[in-house]
């Protein structure tokens, strides 16, 4: 070992100050006496380092302030966190610190928390009155309900039953009466034919006035005169 590391050396001043101080095993102690004896430069760093050690051993003890012991001990504590966060990668600190979570004290309170959120948003909800999605929404359920409009009355009157039966035999009686007093045939089918279109003019449409009934009884009205007509004429010829 060269004259540097055993006198001025970090591992031979250490072992000094632990072989001053009483820190060695025996083993270690047996065998760094073994080497005074052979280095004469280790036994004189010895003896210097003893010297100095009796000189302060000799001064009055004083307790460290507090303030000075509280800013040691952070400085040191943040020098460790700065290694371990370099010798660690960003999973193991995420890791670190999502560790709380797996505690029971910390799932407990976290279930805690969620009930009361979940409890006071459906109070919330519960209180506030009904709105509709949207405006049109809310304009169409405004908007009145459109009145229903009356019948219009119908323009046509509808023949009453019996009317077209009544008017046919009116027709073939005035026929029947032309043949028995000896009218032409030619004559007899023109006078049949008008008798037919005299039935139809009965059931012309006409406009209703006050009511259904009314209209009723003046289209029938109405067919029997053309009829009674139609007749006269057809008997004309034969007085």
């Amino acid at each position: 070992m060269s004259e540097r590391n055993d006198i001025t050396g970090h591992e031979p001043d250490i072992e000094v100050v632990d072989y001053l101080y009483g820190e060695m095993t025996p083993e270690h102690r047996a065998a760094f006496e073994r080497r005074l004896q052979d280095e004469p430069a280790l036994k004189a760093e010895v003896a210097r380092l003893q010297a100095l050690k009796i000189r302060l051993d000799g001064l009055p003890s004083s307790e460290p302030p507090p303030e000075l012991v509280e800013r040691v001990l952070a400085e040191a504590h943040a020098a460790c966190r700065r290694r371990e966060r370099q010798e660690t990668g960003w999973l193991d600190r995420l890791a670190e610190s999502l560790r709380w979570l797996v505690r029971p004290q910390a799932g407990i309170a976290l279930a805690a928390m969620l009930v009361v959120a979940v409890g006071i948003y459906m109070a919330r909800e519960a209180k506030q009155p009904t709105r509709p999605g949207t405006p049109e929404q809310a304009r169409e359920e405004m908007r009145p309900l459109p009145s229903k409009p009356a019948d219009e009355p119908s323009a046509v009157v509808p023949a009453l039953p019996g009317m077209a039966e009544k008017g046919a035999e009116q027709g073939d009686a005035g026929v029947a009466t032309a043949v028995a007093e000896g009218q032409p045939e030619g004559k007899k089918e023109g006078k049949k034919e008008g008798k037919r279109e005299g039935v139809g003019a009965g059931f012309a449409p006409v406009r209703e006035d006050a009511s259904g009934a009314d209209l009723h009884r003046k289209a029938a009205g109405d067919m029997g005169k053309d009829g009674k007509a139609e007749q006269a004429a057809a008997e004309a010829p034969a007085a």
